[in-house]
């Protein structure tokens, strides 16, 4: 018999139980509200009086089959949201349609469509999720085979704009936070998150990797953290190495150490909260940086549009640039900051380079300054002046 129960979960406390006579199954569904609850409940009130005969034709559309194969799951509440974020790819008229009517073209075209706005890695996650949900319609009997099955993804598939951006922008050098007021905000900031701020625009470190650490990731007498997580619901870094080695500076080694010393028990967050449990990166932005910036910079944190300009991880493109100023190379550079590959890094931090380095022009004006006048033969050699002994001013050869 259909039953409604309050749970103990904090985000969907209200489930719904029955029994389809139809499949045998005995689906589960939870809620936010009561409202939504008790609107479910006597849907599920009526599938259980249908006959075991009715047919599924007209119940089981692709938007009831995820919500089934969803609430059925045992899924960690953030994966559950990511496959959420997928499924607005799925168009809406395909949402409320017979999943008995969809073939592996109908697949094929939900792939193809997301190929425009999703990098092909997504649109294999993509794939990978659909195929998940028509095979749970497969094990109730809803559908007799799985469409998804040997669905193919367009050769022509483009990266999202998301993807253009991060591999194809350069950094803009007018854009990015100086060392000043990075000094500034580090100033303003409560003293327990100083050296924290120091790391990230000295060290380069992101904000997610920072708040990640631990007091035994820093290794004192080599002057290095072992970063190996890119935030604290993962267990890898960026790029999926195992770990990265950031060398420290020795000034700020000794600041650490002092970090360490005052505001740790030895163990646990090497950049622990007020409490000393862990910070999360939307806590340390809202409640400790953004008011440091406010009133480390005033006005001047704001751009034209009137919105925030200085980000933490804008603090990691202050290091590079620090590190660019100081002749430090790419490669260098690509392993401190943890990029794939150099050219990665002279890619992204190509505008910087340019305004250090004297542009073409500049050079081939010092140059020619340099000849004292000389004129340039296409070869590359040079011709001095007429009255020049070196010059061929004259017909007569100089002895």
């Amino acid at each position: 018999m259909a039953t409604l129960k309050r749970t103990s979960s904090k985000t969907r406390p209200w489930e719904v139980r029955w029994r389809d006579p139809r499949t045998d199954a005995r689906p589960r569904r939870r809620f936010t509200t009561r409202t939504e609850a008790e609107r479910m409940l006597a849907e599920a009130i009526q599938i259980e009086g249908l006959s075991a005969a009715a047919p599924l034709d007209r119940q089981w559309t692709l938007r009831r089959l995820i919500d089934e194969e969803q609430s059925t799951s045992r899924r960690k509440e953030s994966t559950v949201k990511t496959r959420r974020s997928y499924y607005a790819h799925i168009p809406e008229h395909l949402l409320d349609e017979n999943v008995r009517h969809h073939s592996v073209e109908t697949i094929e075209g939900i792939l193809n469509q997301a190929a425009n706005r999703l990098a092909l890695s997504s649109v294999e996650k993509l794939r990978s999720i659909v195929h998940s949900v028509y095979e749970y319609g497969v094990q109730r009997n809803v559908i007799p085979r799985n469409p998804a099955v040997g669905a193919r993804i367009a050769a022509d598939c483009q990266p999202s704009a998301r993807a253009k951006k991060v591999y194809d922008a350069e950094v803009d050098p007018n854009e990015l936070p100086s060392p000043s007021e990075a000094k500034s905000i580090a100033a303003a900031i409560p003293p327990l998150f100083k050296v924290t701020v120091e790391c990230l625009y000295l060290l380069g470190l992101r904000l997610g990797e920072a708040v990640a650490l631990d007091v035994e990731d820093w290794n004192s007498e080599r002057r290095i953290l072992r970063v190996h997580r890119s935030g604290v619901a993962t267990s890898s870094t960026k790029g999926h190495r195992e770990f990265r080695d950031v060398l420290v500076f020795p000034f700020l080694a000794k600041r650490i150490d002092q970090h360490v010393r005052d505001y740790t028990k030895g163990t646990g967050p090497l950049f622990p909260g007020p409490q000393g449990g862990r910070l999360t990166p939307s806590g340390f932005r809202q409640r400790y940086f953004y008011p440091a910036v406010d009133a480390a910079l005033g006005q001047a944190s704001l751009d034209e549009q009137k919105r925030r300009r200085i980000r933490p991880h804008d603090l990691r493109h202050t290091a590079a640039t620090i590190m660019i100023q100081n002749g430090v190379s790419d490669l260098e550079i690509a392993a401190q900051l943890g990029h794939v590959d150099a050219s990665f890094t002279r890619r992204l931090y190509g505008g910087v380079w340019r305004r250090e380095e004297r542009s073409v022009d500049e050079r081939m004006q010092e140059w020619m300054d340099s000849q004292d006048g000389s004129d340039v033969n296409e070869d590359g050699t040079t011709e001095g002046p007429a009255d020049s002994p070196t010059g061929t001013g004259t017909d007569q050869d100089v002895a």
